[in-house]
């Protein structure tokens, strides 16, 4: 398509856009349509707009396409880690909840090794570029995903749990495990005073806040950064430059592990963001400064990897802290996405545009993502718990 940098920093725009859009519809769906019904909709949905980029002739009809890609994968994130909440139990959703994003990580660092086969054995096949191969793959990848999800995904506890592998006994059991843990599986209809309750609780802006910090810091494009750094260096292979990034991927599946077990093993969550945040703060210390030793640079590129597990790591608090009201985790936990996303998008495209890249020296890129890692290790690790522990001993006092 000829396109220049800012036109593909553009189609990551629209996706965003999109996700933006569906992620709070997404979650409160959630809780009047049948998990096993809608996720599989919207999957099979997100294959299709995937499958219609291969007929793309002008790149205004992939921005589109984007568009509806990112509205029907905006379902995903929020939708699924609503469903861990209401399985497991306080001391397993960190283990739970970092398995789920281990999956995108995976299929992350692998994608590299994808593209790479499809250069040399599809490029041309039929008359197809490789990156159209990749979009007819993805399509028949996700048939057999949408078909497994209708029988593999349960209902919510509150409506039965039903699923072909739970027994009755099975389905008693989950309620039973989460009024165990304090929280509660029943559903209230939808109301004023419902919405109202919602809108108006600590959890939802709480927890936005946290999500954006750590989406301003720009760490998720990271990869990018590093791709578009080997590039200009102008003395690795192309293989290398696809190559090399999965070291991110690699400390960001590690880092995920490790704090997914420490957060239940703990039971706390804010001494593991502390120790991330310095981490995410060093690795943004070393891109910012004058020094241009190349590996250096690059260790600072591959530690900004232990930013992946503040994702389930808030997921799965915002779970916990919206106790016994499932409408309130489902709102909080899409609002925390969709506002973190809408702050995200633009603020990446302006500080950080293809054009500036490896160093982003005119927008100081690097500096205001060390700022951003600073303020959201101070959030993370000291504010959301003090907040938390506050609003908790308010509400005791109330109930007495």
């Amino acid at each position: 398509f000829n396109m220049d940098q800012n036109q593909l920093s553009m189609l990551n725009t629209y996706f965003a856009i999109g996700s933006i859009l569906g992620s709070i519809p997404a979650s409160l769906a959630m809780t009047v349509f049948p998990p096993n019904i809608y996720l599989p909709v919207v999957d099979f949905l997100w294959s299709v707009f995937v499958l219609l980029l291969i007929k793309c002739k002008t790149v205004e009809q992939m921005y589109g396409l984007r568009f509806l890609c990112g509205f029907a994968e905006a379902s995903a994130n929020p939708c699924i880690h609503f469903l861990l909440g209401s399985f497991y139990k306080k001391s397993e959703l960190g283990r739970r909840s970092a398995f789920f994003i281990i999956s995108g990580v995976i299929s992350q660092a692998i994608s590299s090794f994808i593209m790479n086969g499809l250069n040399s054995s599809l490029d041309g096949k039929q008359g197809l570029p490789a990156y159209k191969w990749l979009f007819i793959i993805d399509f028949f990848i996700a048939v057999p995903i949408v078909v497994w999800g209708y029988f593999a995904i349960p209902k919510l506890p509150g409506k039965g749990a039903k699923a072909f592998y739970l027994n009755s006994w099975d389905r008693a059991r989950i309620v039973e495990r989460i009024e165990e843990d304090g929280r509660t599986q029943e559903e209230e209809k939808w109301s004023w005073s419902t919405l109202h309750t919602i809108i108006f609780s600590w959890q939802p802006w709480a927890f936005s806040l946290a999500y954006s910090l750590w989406m301003l810091t720009a760490a998720s494009y990271s990869m990018q950064f590093m791709t578009l750094y080997l590039k200009a260096k102008g003395t690795y292979t192309q293989t290398q430059i696809n190559y090399i990034p999965d070291a991110i991927s690699c400390v960001n599946l590690v880092t995920m592990i490790m704090s997914g077990i420490l957060v239940d093993m703990l039971r706390r969550r804010w001494p593991i963001c502390l120790f991330v945040g310095v981490l995410l703060t060093v690795s943004f210390a070393i891109l910012r400064s004058p020094n241009e030793n190349t590996r250096l640079r690059l260790f600072g590129f591959i530690l900004t990897g232990v930013y992946g597990c503040y994702t389930p790591i808030l997921s799965g608090w915002a779970n916990i802290s919206c106790g016994k009201n499932p409408k309130l985790r489902a709102f909080s936990l899409s609002v925390m996405i969709a506002i973190g996303t809408a702050i995200g998008t633009p603020y990446q495209q302006y500080v950080f545009p293809s054009s500036e890249a490896p160093y982003y020296r005119r927008t100081n890129g690097f500096s205001f993502a060390l700022a951003f890692s600073v303020l959201l290790t101070f959030w993370t690790g000291i504010g959301l718990p003090l907040i938390e522990r506050w609003r908790y001993k308010k509400k005791s006092l109330e109930q007495r």
